[in-house]
């Protein structure tokens, strides 16, 4: 089976081996939150450059460029000390 989230796919393996999908992220850096979770339980990640994801409608474009900033660089610091802080 296969589960979307975003622009992610996950497949049961994922869940089933301890994946999870960190809540402390509300926007940005999930794709790499996710593969680092991954790649510490040792499950593959694969790139398939194929596949082309469309954007409906984005809500992080309603948000204007000041708090967009602030919410990037948030999880970008989140992301250095949860996940590359070996």
């Amino acid at each position: 089976m296969l589960h979307m989230a975003h622009s992610l796919s996950f497949q049961n393996i994922f869940f089933n081996n301890g994946g999870y999908l960190d809540q402390n992220l509300t926007m940005y850096g999930e794709e790499f939150t996710t593969a680092e979770i991954a790649k510490k339980l040792k499950i593959p990640i694969y790139y398939e450059p194929d596949i082309e994801v469309i954007h409906v409608e984005h809500s992080s474009n309603k948000i204007n460029w000041f708090k967009n900033f602030h919410l990037t660089k948030k999880a970008y610091y989140y992301f250095l000390k949860e996940y590359l802080n070996d």
